[in-house]
């Protein structure tokens, strides 16, 4: 997964002081199933806390999620009582009275989310930025109420006293190699930063806990696996961590994407316990088995009828309160959006015609009817579809669409940016109901259309300001056309926009699975054959409880609708409704998942020569549906013909004809069409010719052949041309923008964005400008060789008579704002600071004006006893990073920036060999455990006294292997060191010893791992007379993470961590083990810089 956490920075103070006495106390963007708003929602929540004795009114304060935009919502005339709690839900409804509910959520795993609380005028007086999410229910706040310091709460506490804190969640594992589809077995290993945590892990999907198996070494995964881990920290304060979820497909074969589901609750739920809704993993695989996405979200059932299926389809909604992602982020549907952000998708088994549980199923029709809509460009919302192989817990679960997900609020928000809060969706499946919104304009609407003569002008008027009619008739058109028997009482749904100009009132597809003569007549449509008519839905035993129908009916009293609904019909038949086209799309469609259909046969049953038959009786009932509805469309719509007809231009190429308002492209065009109603005609010239006279052989043109707009009632057959005159001269008009990007050029309405333009206009042609300088840049002239721009070059806005080719030039120049630059240190006389060379430490806080853009390099340098620590700022990109000394930035704003330092402190660690011959005392006090380590400050001075007991006399002390022999030490700190206190029997001198052997261990101080045999690996080198155990030996890089680590006194580092070589640099060794000799074992420790060299 994306997600890593750590404890650090979920325990830091605000960036900010508190200079209210009302802060930011505690908030959850985790909140699925806790805490429920006055609406009954589980919103996002944020709480404030009044710290002071006297009540505090917010009226004219905001709250925000972003720290560039402070003021996204302002608070009403509302107070918060002295040590008291006020609560605002996160919801976007923007609700100013009762329970406040802001215009904004948040977004928890976005990268710039934040909770800011600004006074009145906009300062920030608060924030927390949020660096890493809470897991589910979880909230972030301050550990008590009103204090610096902020925990995590499993148990949120919003309206109350902060209590329960913990310091955050333990590390996300690293699993490797990476989630995807390999030729073989993969030998899996897992990792995490912290190397006091325990590892568990799951190969089964399942989630796993502490009592999962603990990771001790690498996993070899065969076959096709789930591998999912989560780091357990010693410390009770610090939660489990995140779930890390890798899918190993091995040996998998598959040309289409891949999707992987994980969970022991997605596996119950598709096993049939519809009523569960899981969280689980989800991960996209491309059809190349390389992973696009992954996320985790909540599972939910999908299907009525073929939830009785052993194979079925789910909701997935990616869950932003998991604390993973908010979405799942490919280009999944790339044929017909560009959309590449979900929430929520449908993963469906082709529903009830699925093969092979739905007899005669084809597991396909409810997609192909989707994209016939789509290719058709029907005003109509649809799940757009992309097959796919679903695998569960590491199973093969068979072939499945993705499809997106029409009825939701995110869909309406990307296509019509009408969100949630703006948009009235009303759904019909068996009953009717509100999705999003209210009803009431809608049956208002459909009252007034029963109730009033549409061919009243007026009154058809007054629909169509409100109704997209083209919706209406294109949802009745492929309902009928495709003979679906499952809608009207189920499986529609329509809705409305309000936001700005709006969306009128519009339909959207739903299941399409009962068509082709497939399933069960649930609408109860008079014939399910290929030779139904199109109007079959006007049939009185037709249930039609929302009177769908009706309005239609009625509204084909007006001549414009009738014309309208029977010629978008014959459109159709013309071009995507053709057997050629149809048969065509479906072909395509099935070509991609016939290649995965033996194992879905081998997974599920049947066969693939029944699931093959069933495809072609699709096909089947397409081609004779494509013969017969021309004539059932004049039995049901009163039109006479159907006429063929034939469009063509003169000369070729010299300009257009609009058909009925579809654009002909390509003459001569032939056409079937239908007498009794208006067929509209529009020509248009194209680029230096103009529009001459109609030729109609046959029929009756009005209002005159001249006119390039004309309308015909069809009585036969005919050829009709458009011809247009001889060209007139055209002329290249370019257009161009210096400096490039930094404005833009328009011309009646239209700005163009790509330069430079080249316009070929007729000569004569009357031409307006306007130069519209970009943010930060201002209009400095025109520029023309031939033409007269028109009142002068230094006006923005100008207008010229086209007299021949000219290329014209809109000059900006740029404006450059100044901003102020404030420079602190933290503690004051911590360190120093130069700002671009200069030493500014005197000056702090410094404060000085640069112009935007302005490069400006600080450096921090501690003084002695502090260590730099991070810079902070307000939201500027330091570079490379906030935590190195000296950084670069470029101005953009006004900005205060603050240098970290932090003191140095030591350890100074006492060892006795022989705890029975003496101890000491550390400042006067005696210790008694060995070994003991004080913790002491930079330049601190400790004093020791050895103490000798009974029979045994002080011989000396050990000061990092220096020899001192006075009872009494005073130490410095300068250093972390070891000083080992040395006792020595009073005994009869024995006879001389041997020849002391040397254990003192060598370490080289920089090594070359390059291979040539010399110096490549950086390890111990102890004279081999010596005799060790216990030992470890750790590096760690200069951000203190380890990189090696080995207990095998033989092994050392070669500069390699997780398989990729470690930058060149300075690292630190840590090195322990026991010094085995006949008084027995010593600990040694010793630690110490590495360099590493390349």
């Amino acid at each position: 997964m994306k997600h890593i956490v750590t404890v650090l920075l979920l325990i830091t103070t605000a960036l900010l002081p508190l200079k209210a006495q009302v802060v930011i106390n505690e908030f959850s963007a985790a909140n699925l199933s806790d805490l429920t708003d006055d609406f009954g929602e589980y919103e996002d929540w944020i709480e404030l806390y009044n710290a002071g004795s006297t009540a505090v009114n917010l009226d004219g304060y905001y709250l925000s999620d972003k720290m560039d935009n402070p003021t996204k919502w302002q608070f009403p005339a509302v107070s918060i009582a002295a040590n008291g709690y006020l609560v605002v839900f996160a919801s976007k409804r923007d609700i100013t009275t009762g329970t406040l509910h802001a215009n904004f959520q948040l977004t928890q795993t976005a990268s710039d989310e934040a909770v800011v609380l600004a006074d009145p005028s906009g300062t920030i007086i608060d924030f927390y930025q949020i660096y890493k999410p809470n897991q589910l229910n979880h909230s972030t706040g301050r550990i008590t109420s009103g204090a610096s310091q902020w925990g995590v709460f499993t148990n949120p506490t919003p309206y109350a006293a902060n209590t329960g804190a913990k310091n955050g969640y333990a590390p996300t594992p690293d699993i490797a190699p990476a989630s995807g589809n390999y030729a073989a077995a993969q030998t899996v290993t897992i990792t995490a930063s912290d190397p006091s945590v325990s590892i568990y892990y799951t190969t089964n999907g399942y989630t796993p806990t502490a009592a999962s198996t603990l990771y001790t070494g690498p996993i070899a995964v065969s076959a096709t696996t789930v591998v999912r881990a989560i780091a357990v920290s010693p410390d009770p304060n610090i939660l489990p961590g995140f779930v890390e979820t890798n899918t190993y497909l091995i040996a998998e074969n598959h040309t289409i994407p891949v999707i992987s589901v994980a969970g022991a609750g997605v596996q119950t739920l598709l096993d049939g316990d519809w009523g569960s809704e899981p969280i689980g993993s989800f991960e996209l695989f491309g059809a190349n088995g390389q992973l696009e996405d992954e996320a985790v979200g909540e599972f939910n059932k999908h299907g009525n009828d073929s939830w009785a299926y052993d194979q079925r389809g789910f909701d997935y909604i990616t869950r932003d309160e998991a604390g993973y992602d908010n979405e799942v982020s490919s280009l999944i549907f790339p044929t017909y959006t560009p959309r590449n952000q979900f929430q929520r998708l449908i993963i469906k088994a082709a529903a009830n015609d699925n093969y092979p549980f739905s007899n005669g199923g084809a597991h396909i029709r409810d997609a192909y009817v989707h994209a016939l809509s789509q290719r058709a460009h029907l005003d109509l919302d649809e799940r757009t579809y992309e097959p796919c192989i679903v695998y569960l817990n590491g199973q093969y679960w068979g072939v499945y669409e993705i499809r997106e997900k029409a009825d939701d609020h995110d869909y309406t928000g990307y296509y019509y940016d009408q969100g949630k809060e703006w948009i009235d969706y009303i759904k019909t499946w068996g009953a009717t109901w509100e999705e999003y919104g209210s009803w009431d304009d809608w049956y208002a609407l459909h009252d007034y259309i029963l109730a009033n003569d549409m061919t009243v002008p007026a009154n058809y008027n007054y629909v169509t300001d409100r109704l997209n009619v083209q919706s209406i008739i294109d949802y009745m058109i492929i309902n009928t056309h495709v003979v679906c028997m499952d809608w009207l009482v189920w499986n529609t749904a329509w809705w409305r926009g309000r936001k700005d100009e709006g969306v009128k009132w519009r339909y959207t597809l739903w299941d399409m699975d009962a068509t082709f003569g497939h399933y069960i007549n649930y609408t109860g449509i008079p014939d399910t054959s290929p030779f139904a008519d199109p109007c079959y839905n006007e049939d009185p035993n037709v249930s039609d409880p929302e009177d769908h129908v009706d309005l239609v009916v009625q509204l084909m009293q007006n001549p414009d609708f009738h014309a309208l609904y029977v010629n978008r019909y014959a459109q159709l038949n013309n071009s995507y409704f053709t057997c050629d086209y149809m048969i065509a799309l479906l072909d395509s469609l099935v070509d991609r998942i016939e290649p995965e259909m033996p194992r879905q046969v081998a997974k599920w049953g049947g066969t693939m020569t029944g699931w093959q038959n069933n495809v072609q009786a699709l096909r089947d009932f397409i081609n004779t549906r494509c013969t017969v509805i021309d004539q059932g469309i004049v039995d049901c719509y009163e039109v006479d013909g159907p006429y063929d007809i034939t469009v063509s231009v003169e000369p070729p190429n010299s300009g257009f004809v609009s058909l009925n308002s579809l654009l002909l492209t390509d003459y001569p065009y032939t056409g079937t069409y239908f007498g009794g109603l208006q067929l509209d005609l529009e020509a248009i010239a194209l680029m230096g010719y103009q529009f001459d006279y109609w030729e109609v052989n046959n029929n009756i043109v009005l209002p005159g052949i001249t006119n390039p707009d004309i309308w015909l009632n069809l009585t036969s057959a005919d050829t009709i041309v458009a011809h247009f005159s001889v060209p007139i001269p055209t002329y290249n008009i370019t257009l161009i923008v210096d400096p490039p990007a930094t404005g833009t050029i328009s011309t009646g309405g239209f700005e163009f964005t790509t330069y430079p333009v080249n316009l070929f206009l007729a000569e004569g042609t009357l031409i307006d400008l306007l130069a519209n300088p970009a943010s930060g840049y201002q209009f400095a002239g025109w520029t023309a060789n031939v033409n007269t721009l028109l009142p002068d070059v230094n006006t923005p806005g100008i207008s010229f008579t086209l007299t021949g080719n000219d290329t014209i030039i809109a000059h900006f120049e740029e404006v450059i704002p100044d901003y102020n630059l404030t420079i602190n240190a933290q503690p004051d006389g911590a360190g120093s600071i130069s700002l671009n060379g200069a030493d500014i430490t005197t000056a702090l806080p410094y404060t000085g004006t640069y112009a935007e853009g302005t490069e400006i390099t600080l450096s921090a340098t501690p003084q002695t006893g502090f260590t730099f620590a991070y810079w902070e700022t307000g939201g500027t990109i330091l570079l490379p990073d906030p935590q190195q000394s000296t950084i670069t930035l470029a101005l953009t704003g006004n900005e205060t920036i603050t240098a970290h330092f932090e003191p140095i402190v030591f350890e100074i660690t006492l060892t006795n060999a022989n705890p029975n011959a003496g101890t000491v005392t550390v400042n006067g006090t005696q210790v008694s455990n060995w070994p003991y380590t004080i913790t002491v400050g930079y330049g601190e001075t400790i004093n020791l006294e050895a103490l000798a007991a009974q029979g045994f006399e002080f011989a000396s002390w050990t000061l990092n292997g220096t020899t001192q022999t006075a009872a009494t030490l005073s130490v410095t700190a300068l250093e972390n060191a070891t000083i080992a206190i040395n006792f020595s029997a009073i005994v009869v001198p024995p006879p001389p010893p041997p020849a002391e052997i040397n254990c003192e261990p060598a370490m080289p101080s920089a090594f070359s791992p390059n291979s040539d045999g010399v110096n490549d690996v950086f390890s111990l080198h102890l004279n081999p007379a010596c005799t060790i155990d216990g030992f470890v030996l750790r590096v760690f890089d200069r951000w203190g993470n380890m990189v090696f680590e080995t207990t095998n006194p033989q092994r050392g580092w070669d500069g390699i961590n997780k398989g990729a070589n470690c930058l060149v640099g300075t690292y630190v060794w840590y090195m322990q083990y026991n010094l085995v000799n006949e008084a027995g074992s010593v600990a040694q420790t010793y630690k110490g810089n590495v360099t590493l060299i390349r």
